[in-house]
């Protein structure tokens, strides 16, 4: 509800209390599509249309006056915008990102578990030692008819790692998998990509809980490979970059978190194809975590 809508309901309040001298009466509509005061023939009309979650809700008010009652309205004008910091702001009810109709946020992480589905044979990730990091710097929700739509900026940090006998091994454009020397006692051997990110969703509450669903655009700024073993007692280490990942794929990501609490689980799958599989192995993104802020 706008900051006119309420100054109106107030006045017209105000104004009942004063002329009649009978107990008071609260009425709390929350956020009604519209508001409709008129006055005319010695009589105020108060009608409102709509409320949260019953767009055909319908309430009328009348209320007889004379010349000598006065009635005051103020108007002001409000951007519609609620600006949030992290650790600053604090929500006065639960899921209130529900019922404020356009926000500005900064600040979201997210921390998981990485894994290789799909994936070309003798590729084994280990899910336990692969992690994502990823931040969502800014992020822009509007709510409409109970749900919100979020579109966001961010960056994500990948690691797919393999800690068995096998290795990544780039040989000019293409990548592939290959054993360790024999003998060698294996550390990791792990692919890295560095990308850019637009995650955009639709978010929803569910009883005490809110779900939240959609595609995450990333754009794969950077990508290397990287394994550490030892032979012979001596570190090994072999670095290399550029190698044959995707510039642009697309991850389908769920979050479920509880009230306004600041933690919430999400899991991630890309149907899409990581690298260019022409040129390395196939397998597909799957990761799972917690997000903070998000």
């Amino acid at each position: 509800m706008n900051i006119y809508s309420l100054f109106l309901l107030s006045a017209v309040c105000s104004f009942s209390v004063v002329a009649e001298e009978k107990t008071d009466t609260i009425l709390s509509i929350a956020q009604p599509d519209s508001v409709i005061i008129k006055t005319e023939a010695g009589r105020l009309d108060l009608e409102v249309i709509g409320r949260k979650d019953n767009p055909d809700y319908l309430y009328l008010f009348s209320h007889s006056i004379s010349g000598n009652d006065t009635l005051q309205v103020s108007e002001s004008k409000n951007s519609g915008w609620n600006f949030r910091i992290p650790f600053v702001d604090k929500k006065t009810s639960g899921l209130g990102r529900f019922e404020e109709k356009n926000t500005f946020s900064v600040l979201g992480v997210g921390l998981g578990f990485v894994g290789a589905v799909n994936a070309t044979q003798g590729m084994d990730v280990n899910v336990w030692n692969s992690y994502e990091i990823f931040v969502r710097w800014i992020n822009l929700s509007h709510r409409f008819r109970g749900v919100n739509l979020n579109v966001g900026i961010g960056s994500t940090w990948r690691n797919y790692r393999m800690t068995g006998s096998s290795q990544f091994v780039v040989d000019g454009n293409y990548m592939d998998v290959m054993p360790l020397p024999d003998g060698a006692v294996p550390r990791y051997s792990g692919i890295k990509i560095r990308s850019f990110n637009v995650p955009v969703s639709i978010s929803y509450p569910v009883g005490k809980f809110w779900m939240a669903i959609g595609p995450v655009l990333n754009v794969n700024s950077k990508s290397w490979v990287k394994t550490k073993y030892l032979a012979d007692g001596n570190a090994v280490k072999s670095e290399c970059k550029d190698i044959p990942v995707r510039k642009v794929t697309v991850d389908l990501m769920a979050n479920v978190g509880f009230g306004d609490t600041p933690l919430s689980l999400y899991v991630k799958y890309s149907p899409w194809d990581v690298m260019k599989t022409d040129f390395a192995p196939k397998f597909n993104h799957l990761s799972f975590g917690l997000t903070l802020l998000w």
